[in-house]
């Protein structure tokens, strides 16, 4: 039987990959043009991929989390668990990865901002 904080993980991972099928390839539906922004359409196209890669960056996240708490886990052989482990690991590096590229987009918004 699942614990409520798995559940609720399992749904926040639901909930986040229906808001990045839903975005558009650029980000484009996550971000609204606003008259008094002071974004150029450079500005919001790079908040719109900082927001979708940390989006992603959750997702990735979020699919690790639900992995760790599975408790199908341990009913695995040895093999099979350094297998999961190793692709935990790569997802948890492309998270890391995606969230560094999304800081250094909004660094970009900030210089273009100020």
């Amino acid at each position: 039987m699942k614990t409520t904080e798995m559940l609720d993980i399992e749904k926040a991972l639901q909930l986040v990959e229906h808001v990045l099928i839903r975005s558009g390839d650029e980000g484009e539906h996550l971000l609204s043009i606003s008259p008094n922004s002071g974004d150029g359409k450079r500005g919001l196209a790079q908040r719109r991929q900082a927001t979708r890669k940390s989006l992603s960056s959750a997702k990735n996240l979020l699919a690790v989390a639900v992995r760790l708490m599975d408790d199908d886990a341990p009913r695995q052989s040895d093999k099979e668990a350094t297998l999961q482990m190793k692709q935990a690991i790569e997802k948890l590096k492309v998270a890391a990865r995606g969230a560094y590229e999304a800081g250094h987009l909004l660094v970009g918004v900030k210089r273009e901002s100020a």
